[in-house]
């Protein structure tokens, strides 16, 4: 398992090594081992071009994951973060992190396009969330 952290953005003070380690324990709790995956963090401008060529969506969002056979990645905006932790009233940790989680689950095939999948999806987000929380992380 390789995991690669790339900070594109200066609004949020990141800490690459304990994004590893959540990335790490998200993986294993899932089962994934053979994986190379990427992380980048970037400006709502960064993301919203981003979704604009691979999407064809003319708005930010806050989290991008792409399955690229022998590597994943995922592309997160920071600016989200920032405003829907204040939207939210939570950390800007916080919403990162259930965004790696939200990456990482597109990654393994869940989807938010629909009531039924976006019920599915938010259940396992909070079934890794509560699950990290018992981590010294």
């Amino acid at each position: 398992m390789t995991i690669n952290v790339a900070n594109l953005q200066k609004k949020v003070r990141l800490n690459p090594q304990r994004i590893q380690k959540i990335l790490t324990t998200i993986l294993r709790r899932e089962r994934i081992q053979d994986v190379s995956l990427s992380v980048a963090f970037v400006t709502a401008r960064k993301i919203r071009a981003l979704n604009q060529k691979f999407l064809k969506h003319r708005y930010p969002t806050d989290v991008l994951a792409f399955n690229l056979k022998d590597t994943w990645e995922i592309v997160i905006s920071t600016d989200a973060a920032v405003q829907n932790a204040k939207r939210f009233k939570t950390s800007v940790q916080k919403e990162i992190t259930l965004y790696l989680i939200h990456g990482i689950l597109h990654l393994l095939g869940y989807n938010d396009h629909n009531s039924k999948d976006i019920q599915k999806m938010r259940e396992k987000e909070r079934e890794l969330v509560n699950f990290l929380s018992t981590k010294t992380i």
